[in-house]
């Protein structure tokens, strides 16, 4: 299996890839010598400029097709891109979210599907909004909020980097 990863060694100790041990970013699979490592990289890619100017030269254009993406979790997600310390991410998702506060500012766009926005600021009862496909939300810093798919949805995040 590891001859189906694009590279033969684990991009952070040199060991070999191993079959139980790969992950998907881009349309690549990307093979590591353990699941710790794979489990490192998986979740903060943006984290790891060097592996990803390894696989991914400078100089590209990336196409994502995002209605058809299905993440092999919920609320797992396809990396787009890391402008500035902002992280731009492609989520599939069956399942609620859970109540959270960002730092910075996000941006949520129903790309496939619907999503139940629940939100509240400074304490006063929440409030929601039925997002429908090609609808913008737009989270101000200290908005509490939480997303809940009616069925399977398709969301494009956009938010400041570890402030999921």
């Amino acid at each position: 299996m590891a001859a189906q990863s694009i590279n033969h060694t684990c991009p952070f100790s040199g060991k070999p890839v191993q079959e139980n041990a790969m992950t998907k970013l881009e349309g690549k699979t990307i093979g590591f010598c353990n699941p710790g490592c794979r489990d490192k990289f998986a979740a903060h890619p943006e984290n790891y400029p060097q592996v990803l100017a390894e696989f991914f030269p400078a100089g590209r254009l990336n196409v994502y097709d995002a209605k058809s993406f299905i993440a092999d979790k919920e609320w797992g997600n396809q990396h787009v891109a890391t402008l500035n310390g902002v992280g731009v991410k492609v989520h599939t998702t069956t399942t609620p979210y859970h109540w959270h506060v960002n730092k910075g500012q996000e941006v949520f766009v129903v790309l496939k599907g619907e999503v139940e926005m629940r939100y509240e600021r400074d304490g006063a009862a929440f409030k929601s909004i039925l997002l429908r496909e090609g609808m913008i939300a737009h989270m101000e810093p200290g908005c509490e909020h939480v997303a809940h798919p009616k069925g399977r949805a398709h969301i494009l995040v956009i938010e400041q980097l570890g402030d999921a």
